[in-house]
């Protein structure tokens, strides 16, 4: 996985970053390097249970069955990773204050702890005020959830389209690719949901188009305006 330096660089977290970011999918329009694409599997356990394991050890976190745990839990949150304090975070690290960037990506974490926006915007603040440390919790934290979204798929076709839980993932996942929308259309095929994104590598200006797969996303979203689900988001410190 990648260094804080280039994690932060390549999600767009920062303005203005050189060097360390230059890891492009080795397929045209894949988000990652071919896998074998697996579905969210059922959630296995208990999400505040496994929350508080997680907490202790987010390195050695089956971060996939957490995922699915959170998912099927009263605390999944759809917005995830838009709240004013992950704004806040971002420009405080673009106005070079990581102690402010730090306090406000940690607000955003004791509220939802899956955010992965949290976890990197805090992580990369922790290198500004004590130097690199490839152990930090937060760090170890994004790159689960990476991985975790990794394993579900490429994005290259509609069965290979990655399973996220936030419209905020699909932008780190582009952002990781090097890739920035410019189109975003919801179909739907053979029965699942997907956003197909019109694409543009920043490297190269070549255009194209990726999946991702927003079932769990919509239901959750739908559940909530229609009032059959609130958020009830479990606090652990």
């Amino acid at each position: 996985m990648r260094s804080w330096l280039a994690l932060a660089c390549v999600a767009g977290l920062l303005s203005g970053c050189t060097g360390g970011a230059s890891a492009p999918a080795s397929a045209p329009w894949g988000l990652v390097q071919p896998t074998t694409a697996v579905a969210i599997s059922a959630p296995s356990g208990d999400f505040a249970a496994m929350l508080v394991v997680a907490k202790t050890n987010p390195g050695g976190t089956d971060w996939t069955a957490l995922r699915a745990a959170y998912a099927a839990s009263p605390a999944f949150d759809p917005s995830v990773g838009q709240s004013q304090a992950i704004r806040a975070s971002i420009a405080a690290l673009q106005a070079g204050n990581s102690s402010e960037a730090l306090e406000q990506a940690e607000a955003d974490l004791r509220i939802n702890w899956m955010d992965l926006r949290g976890h990197m915007l805090a992580a990369t603040a922790k290198v500004g005020l004590n130097g690199p440390n490839p152990s930090d919790p937060d760090l170890l934290a994004a790159e689960g959830i990476i991985r975790a979204i990794h394993a579900t798929g490429d994005g290259q076709t509609p069965e290979t389209a990655p399973h996220v839980l936030g419209a905020s993932e699909e932008h780190v996942l582009l952002a990781l690719g090097h890739l920035k929308e410019i189109q975003q259309r919801l179909v739907r095929i053979n029965g699942h949901s997907f956003d197909v994104l019109t694409v543009i590598d920043t490297r190269t200006g070549s255009q194209g188009g990726v999946y991702f797969n927003v079932d769990t996303l919509l239901a959750r979203e739908t559940a909530l305006a229609t009032g059959q689900a609130q958020v009830v988001p479990v606090s652990v410190q």
